[in-house]
């Protein structure tokens, strides 16, 4: 048999603690910015329409999406809601109206930086952000890649540029134009308030090559999310809240509980609410979470505190919480969401 020489990396090689936190394909390549990519900031070229929309005459050049972030208690994970009534909005409605006072979001002091601090529930929050097709305009080279910005205090700093008018009072251009592509300066700076600095620079245009203008190079922006089955948010809400809250919070929840709970007998057709039953007028408890999660709103030192820009100040986080699903057979998957 040949003797192999070692290589540093290879398929298979990757040690990492899997997808938490991200929502975005681990095989799209993403500008990031964080202590490690792009800390001064640089220069990108929003590129062109990669879809006409319903109207068939209008190109569709970036994707809007909801994102459930600050979901969990110690590791905070985030995913892309495709269904507006998954299970986690579900049980949330139920929560915020049996628990009103345990779902309040409150403010925090970050001891090491001094700053308050927003802490949700351990469902987290949704909010909008918004996916973009670029390219570094120094380095076409490296390709098209994805920008993902708050659509708050980022994606709008851009479209409110787009919607004002110059020094002359005449329409600005587009900044995608594939003749005239207008270079961009993105950084995010540290701090609270508006973290992101967007700089459109219109005196300086230059034609894209077909590489980085036709919609068969560039994404798909419908199709780069990490999808996440209803079996696994569900198995998150047990592993987090003790059995009475889950079954409290997910009444009405079609395919949830009884036999074989949400793993129907067909998979593959997707769960879907259904009307609940008028609930009963709010009572104020506590509701118990699993060990060796602690209650909720008690034990400050040991709950983590994330504020509105924490995902953007470092996009790929070093400490993150593996699927709990990962690994396990079907069968052991109806007993787990059975307990």
């Amino acid at each position: 048999m040949a003797i192999i020489k070692p290589s540093k990396k290879f398929a298979g090689s990757e040690m990492s603690s899997g997808d938490g936190g991200k929502y975005i394909r681990s095989d799209v390549r993403q500008v990031l910015f964080n202590k490690n990519n792009n800390k001064d900031g640089t220069y990108l070229y929003f590129l062109p329409a990669y879809k006409l929309d319903n109207t068939g005459t209008d190109g569709v050049w970036f994707k809007v999406i909801n994102v459930r972030d600050n979901f969990g208690d110690k590791f905070k994970d985030k995913y892309v809601v495709l269904d507006p009534n998954d299970p986690v909005a579900h049980f949330e409605r139920n929560f915020k109206l049996h628990y009103p006072e345990e779902a309040l979001v409150t403010e925090e002091v970050n001891d090491k930086t001094g700053r308050t601090q927003k802490k949700y529930p351990t469902y987290g929050r949704v909010t909008k952000r918004v996916i973009f097709n670029v390219a570094y305009s120094q380095e076409l080279e490296k390709g098209c890649h994805v920008l993902d910005l708050p659509a708050y205090n980022g994606a709008n700093i851009l479209t409110k540029w787009l919607e004002g008018k110059d020094n002359r009072g005449r329409e600005r251009p587009m900044i995608n134009d594939p003749e005239r592509c207008i270079p961009v300066f993105v950084k995010l700076n540290d701090g609270g308030g508006a973290p992101w600095e967007i700089t459109p620079d219109p005196t300086d245009p230059a034609a894209l090559p077909d590489e980085l203008a036709d919609a068969d190079h560039i994404y798909n922006l419908d199709d780069i999310f990490i999808k996440r089955t209803n079996i696994e948010l569900i198995a998150k809400l047990k592993e987090w809240y003790t059995p009475d809250v889950v079954e409290e919070c997910m009444a009405g929840y079609e395919g949830f509980g009884g036999a074989g709970g949400v793993l129907a007998k067909n998979s593959a057709n997707p769960i879907t609410p259904k009307e609940a039953a008028p609930a009963a007028a709010p009572v104020k408890r506590t509701p118990a979470l699993k060990s060796p999660i602690p209650k909720v709103s008690t034990k400050k030192a040991e709950t983590a505190v994330v504020s509105d820009e924490d995902d953007d100040l470092d996009m790929s986080p070093s400490t993150v919480e593996t699927n709990p699903m990962a690994g396990i057979s079907e069968e052991e998957v109806k007993a787990f969401l059975k307990q």
